[in-house]
């Protein structure tokens, strides 16, 4: 397997970057991102915090073909989330 190139290197920390931000914002806990990834959350957590990354581009390549679905997936939850809460809203006004 070859290693990763900088350039490499530097896109995979954009992406653990947004996708720590998506999984932030929605509450969710590192485990379900990380299972998301297929990778575990020990590994997710050292990629988080810059202390590990894949030792190959064919893993950034591998997760760099989950990341639309992923992000696609976190975006679908956090906008039922907002509907959840909307809807809670709603049933508060008529009260």
């Amino acid at each position: 397997m070859a290693p990763m190139l900088d350039s490499e290197r530097r896109e995979f920390r954009k992406l653990v970057k947004r996708l720590e931000r998506i999984r932030r914002e929605l509450g969710w806990p590192q485990e379900k991102v990380a299972q998301l990834c297929g990778v575990t959350q020990e590994t997710y957590s050292r990629w988080v915090r810059g202390k590990s990354e894949p030792d190959s581009s064919l893993v950034l390549a591998g997760l760099k073909s989950r990341v639309p679905a992923l992000i696609a997936e976190l975006e679908a939850a956090q906008r039922k989330i907002e509907q959840i809460l909307r809807e809670i809203e709603e049933l508060k006004g008529g009260e």
